[in-house]
Order: structure tokens, then C-alpha cells, then sequence
């Protein structure tokens, strides 16, 4: 039934009121409550306040409130009440009982001529506040220590988070990438591909789309990453898509090889047996051309000069025939220790008439470089095709430079090839100041039949050979250079002992 506003002010049910039993209200209050005067002593306890202070009302009625709670200092309580009742203003404390251990929020308001004090168990409540947060710091731990790579990418396109692994895994920190763009050292082959698949989980909330993509290291190489593209751009705690990535560039390098492998087993095989056969029919060629000058006599007599161009004709597929044998692996090899400034110094000679004058060779070998295990005469082939290479990169003439030196190898570093692992290593360096090659160029420099030089000019084998021979002597190369820069080939065989 609803007052009327003439019985409202009349009065007429304000009479029953005056007679209610507020003392039975407070007595039988869920909550605690107690009643301090002036000078903070306790003048009125209910039966909920005597539970949470855990002592008999009659030992707390007249003694000061930090009394009751010894848990409290005396400055914390009479600066709290002070404050109360001089600003008449609320203010809460939560405390924890010294015994039980539960805790109760302590509502304190302002009552001429004290302050009445309210209070109710919070321990639920801070349980559940603990647990989250400690589960929110559980979970920034294992985002923080993850070793892949997790960002946050907002509905525009920018990084607002990245872990700590990215500096790990591209040599970026966090503040060197949130807020910029998440394509920014995207590879730009890839760019399509992961804008289509970001594009399509944000899309549909919640969906998780996969893809694969190369980014840019610190030290300018790619590395290739495997992610997952979850869409929580409606998730308003973290309103973005969530890109966790894991680094697969030494998986993807050696299934890259292994497929090499795979597809030049057979091509080898068939090189191998071809120019057999092939070595074969020039040394019968050759035979036959030496009857022919023989029979001719002088070099004057008619057709002598054809038959010297038959036999340089020969020659030149002798020499092509030694690359494909070597490079199907069918080459006799003859390992043993050699001193790899000593082969530097024996090839010299041959190198200054094979790049001609106009390009300068200049040798800076370390005297403690060490020894390597190798055939002396593929080493010497390997410097021959990296001498000729060198030439035809700088047409106008250049310099040349073959350097030697003591690797001691920390951690694993990037080459062509697997890494190249932590060991005790011999390096040779060849480098030339030519024309360079641009990134997609040395890619593919150690592709078989893959060359830049014109139809007659190269076979495309020249690089190829010098890979297998580096690698059948358990040693590594790494490639630097870029377009009007040169080039550097860097050879690095495991160093033993002499």
C-alpha cells in the first residue's frame, strides 16, 4: 500500500517509527557494528562486530578502538578517525584478523559526537582478487619467458604488444616495435599472403588462422616464421589480433636442402655417368687430333690451324667435364692436412694470369690461421671458380682480395647451408669490389645451371662445385653482397692440428 501525500505530511506514520527498536536492528545486523565517542572508546558492540573483533562484548565496551585491534597501530587508527570526524567524510580500512586470518572491510562514518564503525567479511572476495591476480602474473610470466615470438595487433594494422622473445628471436626490442606498423619488416613477397589471412581472422571473432611469413632481423637477414592469427579485437582486454609465432628458419633451410638433395641425387648420377662416356670420346678425339697435326707437320701446312682449334676445342670440354665430374661427386678426392695459406700462395701465380692486369690481387694471410683437412687440388679449383667469378663482376677491372684468418666460432651463425656451429675454424675470405649481387641473385648463387653470364659465357656450375667441395670437407660459406657493393665469399674449414 503506497502513502498518500496528505498522510505523508501529516505525519500520521511517522508516530510507529519513533517507537521501532533501532537497538534490535543493530543487534541482529548481518554486519558488524560498533558505536565510538569522542575520544574513540567503544561504546555499543552487536553481536557481529563481537565475532569479528573474536572477544567478549563487556571486555571491549570503554576501551579505545586500537585496543581491540592490536593488529592496527595506534597512529593508523586515531589519524583514520581524526580524519572522519573533523572532514565528515567516510573512509575504509580493511584489516585481517591477527587469528582467524579472514579479512573484513571497515567502513567508518562520521556521528557527532564520534564515528560509527560498520564492518563485514571481504574474505571471500580478496580470495577470489588474489587468485586472479595471481593467475594474471602466472600468465605474463609464461608470455614473457615463452620463446616464441606473441604480438598484438589492433584493428589498424599497429603493434601494441609484443613480448619480450622478439628481441630473442629478430633482435628487436619491444619498444622498438609497438606502435609501428606490423608490416613494416614484413617481407614484401609475403605481404599479400598475411594481409589475406589477417584480413580473414578479423573477420570472424574468435577464428584462428594459420600462415607463414619472413621478417626482417635487426642484422638484415630474414627469418622465416610459422604463426597463429587469433582474432580478439571484441575481447576488451585485449582488443586486437593476437599473432603467436614460432622461428622455423633452420627447419625450413634444411627441408629447402633436403628437397635439393632429393632432386640432384638423380641429376648427379646421370652427370656423373654422361661425362664418363663423354671423357671417353675426347680422349679419343684428342688422340685422333694429334695423329692429324702429326700427319699435317708443319703449322703452316693446310689445315694445321683447324686442327689447333680442334684440339683447344677439346681441351675447353676436358675442363667442363672435370667440373661435372666433380660436381656429381665422382671426382677421385685425395684428403689430407694442408696449411691453407700455403695453397693461397701456390695458386697466386695461376690467379694473376686467370683475372688478368686490370684487376689487382692483394693476399692478408694470418700466419697462425691454422690447418684444415681438404684436397689441395679441389681447394685450388675452388679458388680458381671464386677468381673467375670475381673477374667477370668487375669487367672494368677492380680489386681482388684473399684473406685468411683464425675463426674460433661461439654460438651458431647463419650460412649457406645449416648453421654453422660453435667450433675451431680456418676462414678464408675472397673479395671483389665488382658490380655485387642484389638479394633474390644470391639466393640463388649455389642453384645448379643458374648463372648471370651470357648463353656461351657460363655453365652455371662453377658455384655449385665450390659448395660441394666445401661441404665434402666439413666446412661452411657465408655469402655477403649487395648491388655496386662486391661481394664476399667467406670458406670456413674446421681448423686441425698439422
Amino acid at each position: 500500500m503506497a502513502l498518500t501525500s496528505d498522510e505523508a505530511e501529516d505525519g500520521r506514520y511517522r508516530e510507529p517509527l519513533a517507537g521501532f527498536d533501532i537497538g534490535a536492528v543493530l543487534e541482529h545486523s548481518p554486519n558488524g557494528v560498533a558505536i565510538l565517542d569522542a575520544e574513540y572508546r567503544c561504546r555499543y558492540l552487536n553481536a557481529e562486530g563481537e565475532r569479528v573483533a573474536g572477544v567478549a562484548r563487556d571486555q571491549v565496551i570503554g576501551r579505545h578502538a586500537w585496543e581491540v585491534m592490536p593488529h592496527l597501530s595506534e597512529d593508523a587508527v586515531t589519524s583514520t578517525l581524526a580524519r572522519v570526524a573533523s572532514e565528515r567524510r567516510e573512509a575504509t580500512i580493511d584489516v585481517q584478523h591477527p587469528e582467524s586470518g579472514r579479512w573484513y572491510e571497515l567502513r567508518l562514518m562520521p556521528a557527532a559526537p564520534g564515528v560509527i564503525v560498520y564492518s563485514w567479511d571481504v574474505t571471500e572476495h580478496r580470495t577470489s582478487e588474489e587468485s586472479v591476480r595471481r593467475s594474471e602474473q602466472r600468465f605474463r610470466s609464461l608470455i614473457e619467458n615463452a620463446s616464441d615470438t606473441i604480438a598484438v595487433i589492433d584493428a589498424h594494422g599497429i603493434l601494441r604488444y609484443v613480448s619480450p622473445a622478439h628481441e630473442q628471436v629478430l633482435g628487436l626490442g619491444p619498444e622498438e616495435l609497438v606502435g609501428h606498423a606490423a608490416g613494416e619488416r614484413l617481407h614484401p613477397d609475403d605481404y599479400e599472403s598475411v594481409r589475406a589471412a589477417l584480413s580473414q581472422a578479423s573477420a570472424h571473432p574468435g577464428a584462428a588462422v594459420p600462415l607463414e611469413f619472413r621478417y626482417r632481423h635487426r642484422d638484415g637477414s630474414w627469418r622465416r616464421l610459422a604463426a597463429i592469427a587469433t582474432n580478439l579485437l571484441d575481447d576488451a582486454s585485449v582488443g586486437g589480433v593476437v599473432v603467436n609465432s614460432h622461428d622455423i628458419t633452420e627447419r625450413a633451410t634444411l627441408e629447402e636442402q633436403f628437397r635439393q638433395a632429393q632432386k640432384m641425387e638423380p641429376m648427379g648420377r646421370l652427370m656423373g655417368g654422361i661425362a664418363h662416356d663423354f671423357n671417353n670420346l675426347l680422349a679419343a678425339m684428342m688422340v685422333n687430333c694429334e695423329f692429324l697435326r702429326e700427319e699435317l707437320g708443319s703449322p703452316s701446312a693446310a689445315g694445321y690451324a683447324e686442327a689447333e682449334e680442334i684440339s683447344r676445342a677439346v681441351e675447353r670440354a676436358a675442363a667442363l667435364t672435370r667440373q661435372l665430374l666433380a660436381f656429381s661427386r665422382k671426382e677421385t678426392r685425395a684428403p689430407g692436412v694442408l696449411d691453407l695459406n700455403r695453397v693461397v700462395l701456390d695458386t697466386d701465380r695461376m690467379l694473376r694470369r686467370v683475372i688478368g692486369v686490370d684487376i689487382t690481387l692483394t693476399t692478408e694471410l694470418d700466419p697462425s690461421a691454422g690447418a684444415v683437412r681438404a684436397d689441395g687440388g679441389q681447394l685450388t679449383q675452388v679458388l680458381m671458380n671464386l677468381a673467375v667469378n670475381a673477374r667477370d663482376a668487375m669487367p672494368s677491372g677492380g680489386r681482388l682480395t684473399l684473406r685468411t684468418w683464425k675463426a674460433d666460432i661461439g654460438g651458431p651463425r647463419s650460412g649457406e647451408g645449416p648453421g654453422i656451429p660453435p667450433g675451431a675454424y680456418v676462414a678464408l675470405e675472397v673479395r671483389d669490389n665488382g658490380c655485387g649481387m642484389d638479394e633474390a641473385t644470391r639466393a640463388r648463387a649455389f642453384e645448379p645451371f643458374f648463372t648471370t653470364k651470357g648463353e656461351k659465357e657460363g655453365t652455371g656450375l662453377g658455384l655449385p662445385m665450390v659448395q660441394g667441395i666445401v661441404q665434402e670437407s666439413h666446412g661452411f660459406i657465408e655469402v655477403a653482397s649487395e648491388p655496386g657493393r662486391g661481394a664476399a665469399f667467406t670458406l670456413y674449414f674446421p681448423r686441425v692440428s698439422p
